[in-house]
């Protein structure tokens, strides 16, 4: 078991209407490779390759400042106490990699967020590349200066990692989840209930 350390990313879930949502448009990168994901499955009778329908496990991401806080997007950017997690279902992985400047290179860079707002105008441009398949709609439809949950923990991990994609704006946090699972040096940490204190 482990406790968080600054730079950890967290991923987390939640049985709630508008968590299921964000999953669900998680789970294909288009609404083609949904439809045909779908169409795959009735024919064959398999599960669908993972680039057409993806399981996703997780809606939210945010990242450990140390073990007893996290910094998050909700409305706006805030710190939260780790204790926040608790009784949730959450991954933590881990860049074993991380140095110490980098991990305070990840602090400064979050602190500078603080108190900037949601990007609503965002999810609308992720909700068009779903539609048409057109990725960069998603870099083009967004307020200056804010960011979603994924994105703006992609932004801060910018200069470390790009998750497999060409911009910030463009991750998910299931792109995260599935960057991390397949590439080194992610560790996923396994964080107790009783290791999440205030």
């Amino acid at each position: 078991m482990g406790i968080l350390r600054a730079g950890d990313i967290i991923l987390v879930d939640s049985d709630k209407s508008y968590a299921k949502i964000v999953k669900f448009l998680q789970k294909s990168p288009t609404v083609w490779h949904w439809f045909v994901g779908k169409i795959y499955e009735l024919i064959s009778k398999k599960k669908a390759p993972k680039w057409l329908i993806d399981d996703v496990d997780f809606y939210h991401v945010a990242m450990a400042l140390d073990e007893k806080r996290i910094i998050e997007q909700q409305s706006k950017v805030i710190i939260s106490p780790a204790s926040r997690l608790q009784g949730k279902r959450i991954r933590v992985w881990r860049n074993m990699g991380l140095s110490e400047i980098d991990m305070l290179t990840l602090i400064s860079r979050s602190h500078q967020d603080l108190g900037k707002g949601y990007d609503v105008l965002l999810i609308f441009g992720k909700t068009l590349t779903w539609f048409t398949g057109l990725g960069f709609l998603a870099m083009i439809f967004q307020w200056p200066g804010v960011e979603i949950c994924a994105t703006i923990v992609a932004k801060w991990h910018w200069f470390i990692d790009h998750f497999g994609r060409m911009s910030p704006e463009t991750v998910t946090g299931d792109d995260i989840d599935d960057w991390c699972a397949s590439h080194a040096p992610y560790s996923k940490i396994e964080v107790r209930d009783e290791d999440l204190t205030a």
